[in-house]
């Protein structure tokens, strides 16, 4: 079905027709990017973050009314995630690692960039205002969390804060933030000293190999837009894109209330774009 669809907007864009014109174009913005799911754990949540994007277009005008688009472009997406609940940490005592359970507030913001090509078939509804509707291939480059983490516990004497620091790409299990410190609080029922770093790695609690990006690479959107003309070339531009694919590996993506446990879940993303643009 997919391939189906990309083959007849290719052809679309690329036919040849004696009333075809061509143009390009520019357009830059803002987004406002999160994450649906099927399968929250208890006190978790998404909500908004911002990002931007950039890029150029080729279009091709099959008559005067409607025409097709391919855009190379830049794209931040991402979420903010949160949750507070029954948790877990590891703590660190001498060279063996002690679990605790306890209560845990976490929030980290994600951003995600990636490279999108946008095919779309587009139609003018009036002289100065068109709409259009496909889908968007996309291939995630970089991706970043940074956050913060508290835990308390019981069996613990006190509170412990840290720093989320995530590089999901280039991190490794074990792997601390930048400038870490050492943080130490004691058990309570053995007065033993315990330690983590301050600032952690994205799979710096993880074992040996679980440090897998948990974004998948490729991912599919739907998108569909508007542009309003100030003049024959400029205008503002409002487009909603929406993830057809899981953007977590589900081997990846591991709970935030059990320990080690992977979810069964699908994460769509949502994307809402403001755009300035400009044909050539």
């Amino acid at each position: 079905m997919i391939k189906n669809c990309f083959a007849l907007l290719a052809a679309c864009l690329f036919c040849v027709s004696t009333n075809a014109q061509n143009s390009f174009g520019f357009r830059t913005g803002m987004n406002y990017n999160t994450n649906l799911t099927d399968n929250l754990e208890e006190g978790e949540a998404f909500d908004y973050n911002s990002g931007f994007h950039i890029g150029f277009s080729f279009s091709r005008n099959f008559t005067d009314i409607w025409g097709a688009r391919a855009e190379f472009l830049y794209n931040q997406k991402g979420t903010r995630n949160s949750f507070n609940g029954a948790s877990y940490l590891t703590l660190e005592r001498g060279d063996r690692r002690i679990t605790h359970t306890g209560m845990r507030t976490t929030e980290i913001t994600v951003t995600n960039s990636h490279i999108d090509f946008p095919i779309t078939v587009f139609g003018r509804i009036a002289n100065w205002i068109e709409v259009s509707a496909g889908v968007a291939p996309s291939l995630l480059v970089y991706s970043r969390g940074r956050g913060d983490l508290s835990f308390s516990s019981d069996a613990l004497n006190s509170d412990v804060s840290l720093t989320l620091d995530h590089n999901y790409y280039s991190d490794r299990v074990g792997e601390v933030g930048e400038e870490a410190e050492t943080i130490t609080v004691k058990e309570r029922a053995t007065a033993n000293d315990l330690t983590v770093p301050s600032s952690v790695g994205a799979f710096y609690f993880s074992e040996e190999g679980n440090d897998v990006n948990p974004y998948n690479f490729f991912t599919l959107d739907a998108v569909a837009g508007i542009n309003i003309f100030v003049n024959r070339g400029l205008y503002i531009s409002a487009r909603v894109q929406y993830g057809l694919l899981d953007s977590t590996k589900n081997s990846a993506d591991f709970s935030q209330a059990e320990q080690n446990v992977t979810r069964d879940d699908k994460d769509n993303s949502l994307i809402f774009q403001g755009s300035v643009g400009f044909n050539f």
